[in-house]
């Protein structure tokens, strides 16, 4: 942990509290109710907005405004501003990669960077073009790619930036080919027969309007010492007012001088000069913003003069670093869950990040990341939400994530219908350490408990102690092996609850693919569950997360589970499958040839997809073993399927043999058994509720005119035991 940040501003520069942006308080509520807290929220309308103003920059002869990606790159970001006319301006060839997996054309990307990738020459195949900023990579992409076209990046000599760290031209700077060495570069680009067709120029971001304007001055001197450019790059850094005490650049207004300078030198010349430029900030500043959550509170001022008021947020330097890092200004924003308190006089409050780092200040005096800068604030309580403004830029792209081991927070879309759209999802906990790695290979005991729903039968596996499966999925694959292994049809992993549910449930399969839920598995996980709290014989209900969303089953005292397993999904693209749908969207008797047969199918979810076929005998008139894995794996069913085959016994009796999706044949199949139950009355063949016998036994399945389905039957422990894990 770092010293204590000891200076204090004089004064408190921001008399008055600050206001929401786009946010309303409401919606600020919806965020926290719907995503937790931190979350990044972004406004499409604004994007859009910022969109149009960038390719609408002032020009003479032609404009692409390509978006520093860098700024924010997010997936749904990228593609808005594509599908906006904008292109792409990447800082590394791992941001090239991402735009590409984004679907942005390489036509429409170019890279300047600090360091030149390994790749360059593919990159360049590809169409995509790189702005050499040294010598080195002029020489390397000339040795490379001899003949091709290239782009340069001068520093001109000038720079300009918010604050010093954000000023990439003049002496002090390593970006770009130095100006004076401009004859040195004639020659490399001679030597490889490289053609120079753009000039690129970037001086800083929150530059000076007048100062970016003189640049560009520079910036022709250089294109009149290369014959073939036909495009000069002026880069971005535009000014943004986050701050109501500060200003923003006006780009109608900073580039009609540009655009009378390409005129001009296009009468001198007779070179007609095409203009780029790369905004980041300017994009994206203010259209994003931080939800966050005063988690405490913490004050020094009894018995000193200089004590302070502290505000903790749930949020820090991991989401937005940049006033830590060099004393940037952002709005804040309370929102008190008693609104009357927004009419109070303000109090004084330091804002503070919840790292174990006391320069996680998020209230620094303007420039200055060591002095302390107190804020007004309505008078505020724990619990209340805070919202950080303009935090679109630098902030989710540039913080330092997973420091304390806090995950990556959620980042949402407010949609021009003024819907909260996810575009990012909060980080796994495990996914921070997921690529760690033991020095050796460790052989660990892990201790297991063995049970079966109609011998259905599982490794279950106590979790609690961490958030992501004990062993992998490689590793199920050996303790399910009934030859060399424990045996068994899948392992099942006891976890914490999530989501407001007493327990988590994950499962790996015997092949070791990850279904979402498992009918005959969450009632030995029920009972398993209660051994583990000490309940057995007591009749108790438990709500369980599962890949495939809330499952409630009760433990009754004689052993039997009832599960409540939801409602049905009907409609064929949500199952998934890409069979016809009929008027509903449903999958009903729909003809599918497989084998050299045609059958009848209907298709259904039950947290996970089931494609159910009656048929006249389940021993007679076709081969189990060899359908049973080609409707698994059936192309219609894009996430393959779990089948039943059901003979209908009576309207109130239905049989199945089952082949499961990662397992095969097995002896029961809960979540199959409910789908089949469904299938049934849907074709008129049942009632709502049917005994469903299985190889392993009977499953009393209920599906209730409100549309729930709920399962009841067995799940008995077979043995414990301890293994060996490598």
């Amino acid at each position: 942990m770092a010293s204590p940040l000891a200076k204090k501003a004089k004064t408190n520069h921001l008399a008055s509290p600050d206001a929401l942006r786009f946010l309303t308080s409401s919606q600020a509520q919806d965020v926290k109710a719907k995503f937790g807290t931190p979350t990044y929220v972004y406004s499409e309308a604004a994007l859009r907005e910022n969109a149009t103003q960038a390719t609408s920059f002032p020009n003479a002869f032609g404009l692409t405004a390509r978006f520093a990606m860098k700024a924010a790159p997010n997936l749904a970001i990228l593609r808005l501003f594509d599908s906006l006319g904008m292109h792409i301006d990447a800082s590394s060839g791992f941001e090239v990669r991402r735009a590409r997996e984004a679907g942005i054309a390489p036509q429409k990307i170019s890279l300047s960077s600090q360091e030149l990738p390994d790749n360059f020459a593919q990159i360049l195949d590809s169409g995509a073009m790189i702005n050499a900023c040294s010598l080195s990579q002029l020489r390397r992409i000339g040795e490379a790619r001899p003949g091709c076209s290239v782009g340069l990046r001068f520093n001109p000599g000038l720079g300009s930036g918010g604050t010093g760290k954000t000023n990439v031209g003049g002496p002090s700077s390593s970006f770009g080919i130095w100006h004076e060495i401009a004859d040195e570069v004639e020659a490399v680009a001679a030597k490889h027969m490289l053609k120079v067709v753009k000039i690129h120029t970037h001086i800083g971001s929150g530059s000076d309007p007048e100062v970016w304007q003189r640049v560009t001055h520079m910036s022709l001197a250089l294109v009149r010492k290369f014959p073939d450019v036909t495009i000069l790059n002026l880069g971005g850094g535009y000014k943004v007012a986050r701050m109501k005490t500060e200003k923003g650049t006006d780009l109608a207004i900073c580039g009609a001088p540009v655009r009378e300078t390409f005129v001009k030198f296009a009468h001198e010349t007779g070179r007609k000069l095409h203009l780029e430029i790369e905004p980041g900030t300017f994009m994206v500043a203010n259209t994003g913003s931080l939800v966050c959550t005063v988690q405490d509170m913490i004050s020094t001022t009894k018995g000193c003069d200089e004590g302070l008021d502290f505000l903790k947020l749930d949020a820090g330097m991991t989401e937005c670093i940049r006033p830590s890092l060099y004393g940037a200004q952002h709005p804040i924003v309370v929102v008190p869950k008693d609104a009357s308190r927004v009419n109070q006089p303000p109090q004084e409050y330091v804002v503070v990040g919840h790292c174990c780092e006391s320069g996680d200040l998020l209230t620094p005096a303007p420039g200055d990341p060591e002095t302390i800068a107190p804020r007004n604030f309505c008078p505020t309580e724990i619990g209340d939400i805070c919202v950080i403004e303009s935090t679109g830029a630098y902030c989710s792209s540039m913080s330092t994530h997973n420091y304390n081991s806090f995950p990556q927070a959620p980042e949402v879309m407010l949609a021009m219908d003024k819907s909260l759209v996810v575009i990012r999802e909060k980080q796994p906990v495990g996914q921070i350490w997921q690529n760690e790695r033991q020095v050796a290979p460790e052989t660990r005991i892990v201790h297991f408990s063995k049970y079966h729903g109609l011998g259905n039968d599982f490794v279950l596996i106590d979790n609690r102690s961490q958030t992501e499966p004990l062993v992998t999925p490689e590793q199920a694959v050996k303790l399910c092996d009934r030859n060399f292994g424990i045996g068994a049809d899948g392992v099942i992993f006891a976890l914490l609850g999530e989501e407001g549910c007493d327990w988590t449930m994950r499962i790996y399969n015997s092949d070791s693919s990850e279904p979402e839920m498992c009918g005959n598995g969450i009632r030995c996980m029920a009972q398993f569950v209660s051994a583990l709290e000490g309940r057995q014989g007591e009749e108790r209900t438990f709500s369980i997360h599962t890949l495939a969303g809330r499952i409630v089953p009760t433990v009754f005292a004689n052993g039997a589970i009832r599960v409540n397993m939801g409602k049905p999904e009907l409609n064929g693209p949500k199952v998934p499958t890409t069979l016809p749908v009929d008027k509903d969207g449903h999958v009903i008797n729909t003809p599918l040839s497989v084998g050299g047969q045609d059958w009848q199918v209907t298709c259904i979810s039950m947290g996970n997809p089931h494609a159910v076929v009656f048929v006249d005998h389940l021993e007679k008139g076709w081969d189990f073993d060899v359908v049973g894995p080609l409707f698994e794996c059936h192309m219609v069913f894009p996430k393959k399927t779990n089948t039943e085959f059901v003979q209908v016994m009576s309207r109130t009796h239905l049989k199945m043999k089952v082949w499961e999706r990662g397992s095969g044949p097995t002896l029961a199949c809960g979540t199959g058994a409910c789908a089949l139950l469904v299938a049934a009355v849907l074709s008129g063949r049942a009632e709502r509720k049917c005994t469903v016998t299985l190889p392993g036994g009977d499953l009393l399945v209920e599906w209730t005119e409100e549309g729930t389905v709920f399962m009841t039957g067995p799940a008995q422990h077979v043995f414990s035991g301890e293994t060996h894990v490598a």
